[in-house]
């Protein structure tokens, strides 16, 4: 795999969510593939800069497969999405803390998948 090829992907990904309309990445519902763990061997014999995997971060499992090869996971989008669906949910008058507890609950829940 080339630099080419990584940069052409991006940007076929880039411009496909532009087309669809998308202002925002979110996390998909599956397991990440496992040729993601390919592709990341791959680049560590490319570059000795820190390799960070963000895209689908939203469950455990998936930060129990990934951990191992990546210097970093990314569960930015996933957090977003969480607040945002308890800003608008039943009981959507929810108090502020009740919403920071659910979210350190998730982010706890991830961190556990570490050990």
């Amino acid at each position: 795999m080339s630099q080419n090829v990584l940069l052409s992907a991006n940007e076929a990904v880039a411009w496909a969510s532009c087309k669809a309309g998308c202002t925002v990445a979110s996390a998909y519902p599956g397991t990440p593939s496992t040729e993601i763990l390919e592709n990341v061997a791959w680049l560590r014999g490319q570059t000795p800069l820190p390799i960070c995997i963000g895209f689908g971060i939203s469950r455990p499992e998936h930060v129990r497969l990934l951990a191992p090869v990546a210097d970093g996971l990314i569960v930015g989008s996933a957090i977003v999405r969480r607040v945002a669906e308890a800003s608008t949910g039943a009981p959507a008058c929810r108090s502020r803390e009740a919403v920071l507890q659910e979210i350190g609950d998730y982010v706890a829940e991830l961190l556990a998948a570490l050990k």
